[in-house]
């Protein structure tokens, strides 16, 4: 953990970590439940749906604030603003949770298998190694951005268009 160790091609204080794969995900999380003392499985990947749910924001449209992709640009980088690379994080605007670069930017790893929807009828794989990415990239176009859209790596995948972000569970005291 630290600067030093940082796996990015495009590097920076504001930048976000790219060049990883969902395995050093799962890594870096374990150190930083570690370093704050924390149980594991305190921080985590979200899961696809987890992830869908940050990203709508309490919406139903394509994207986190309606479904003209012309006014993406707004909200993400992406190929259609002649990105050629990660921006800064948080340089556009936060979607109503106030989350920000949930569109564009970077893939993001979540923490399940890819599966095909409940209806196709496709077997589970529990060895499946195909996870789940969601929220499209600098370099794809606005369909790829949408909320709803899925899309899958091999968990060892690296690239400077591929990164994380981590949730912390949060116990609630129901008494």
């Amino acid at each position: 953990m630290g600067a030093e160790n940082n796996p990015s091609h495009f590097r920076g204080a504001e930048q976000p970590v790219e060049e990883v794969s969902w395995y050093d995900c799962q890594e870096f999380i374990l150190k930083l439940c570690a370093m704050e003392g924390l149980p594991e499985r305190t921080y985590q990947l979200p899961t696809e749906a987890e992830w869908e749910y940050a990203c709508r924001a309490g919406t139903t449209t394509a994207y986190c604030f309606g479904n003209s992709p012309e006014k993406l640009g707004q909200w993400a980088d992406f190929a259609d603003n002649n990105y050629k690379r990660p921006n800064k994080v948080g340089r556009r605007l936060p979607n109503a949770l106030g989350l920000f670069d949930m569109h564009g930017n970077l893939w993001e790893w979540c923490r399940d298998t890819f599966q095909n929807y409940p209806g196709d009828f496709t077997p589970l794989d529990e060895v499946n190694s195909w996870r789940n990415i969601r929220g499209g990239n600098w370099y794809v176009d606005a369909k790829a951005c949408r909320s709803a859209n899925r899309c899958r790596l091999p968990g060892p995948s690296v690239g400077n268009m591929l990164g994380f972000r981590v949730l912390r569970k949060i116990e609630l005291n129901t008494e």
